[in-house]
């Protein structure tokens, strides 16, 4: 699919053939010290590089099929959308909880979210992905890229800032990826403390978008399709929806 397109590599000094495979296939390669990348910083590399848009995908995002890139465009025919961000599809080895998050996140249907959803959405208003995600680079550019140093989330900050100044986030549920995760519990808990440093980090998103029903709503619904599905994942997934509550709560007061 990316063949002719200009690609850049931006590889935190794997030592598992990674960069030389992608200057094979003719990527433009730049290392990174593991110490000094961080999610929005990192990313914000790409407004060094003039495109009309910009794609970003994690090393762990598997192309579902060859239409990704078409998928992604057709909701830019509508000049007001500053990104677009593709479909998850879980993985067959994750974990139930983690099949049931991809769902809950990324469902079959295709929307497109301006600022007028704020009150009705809270901040899932706000939610995008840039494990795949299309970016005007216009708008991004004017809106300042990603803003440097967040600890993660940056997508949903931009997001919230595009949405806010009259523009639009497309999701494109035929834009499809595998993507997973398969945390420990204290990689769980690494996680969700640093997304509560995120949202202490942004006190404004907070107060336009309240965070706890949408958490209540999440587990609610979780545990009725563990109950219809998996049962046997129940007491993980109990144990996992406390160490997020107590780490995001650690990370917001850290």
């Amino acid at each position: 699919m990316l063949r002719g397109l200009p690609i850049l590599v931006l590889d935190t000094m794997s030592t598992d053939g990674t960069p030389e495979r992608a200057r094979d296939f003719g990527a433009e390669v730049r290392s990174i010290a593991p110490s000094q990348f961080n999610h929005a910083t990192t990313r914000n590399i790409a407004l060094e590089y003039p495109a009309d848009f910009y794609l970003f995908l994690t090393q762990d995002a598997v192309p579902a099929d060859t239409n990704l890139i078409p998928a992604l465009l057709a909701p830019m025919a509508n000049p007001q959308v500053a990104l677009v961000y593709g479909r998850h599809l879980p993985p067959p080895t994750v974990r139930p909880e983690e099949r049931f998050a991809r769902h809950y996140h990324y469902p079959a249907t295709s929307h497109i979210r301006t600022a007028a959803d704020i009150p009705r959405l809270g901040v899932r208003a706000f939610f995008a992905s840039n494990v795949c995600a299309l970016y005007r680079a216009s708008i991004f550019r004017s809106l300042g890229g990603f803003t440097p140093g967040l600890p993660a989330n940056e997508d949903m900050e931009f997001a919230a800032r595009a949405l806010l100044a009259g523009y639009a986030v497309a999701y494109a549920a035929n834009a499809c990826v595998w993507h997973g995760h398969a945390f420990s519990l204290p990689q769980l808990w690494r996680r969700y403390a640093t997304i509560g440093r995120f949202f202490a980090a942004t006190p404004w998103i907070r107060k336009l978008a309240p965070l706890s029903r949408t958490g209540q709503r999440f587990v609610q619904d979780e545990l009725r399709y563990l109950c219809r599905h998996h049962p046997w994942a129940i007491p993980r997934a109990l144990l996992a929806t406390a160490i997020k509550f107590l780490a995001y709560h650690w990370g917001l007061r850290a």
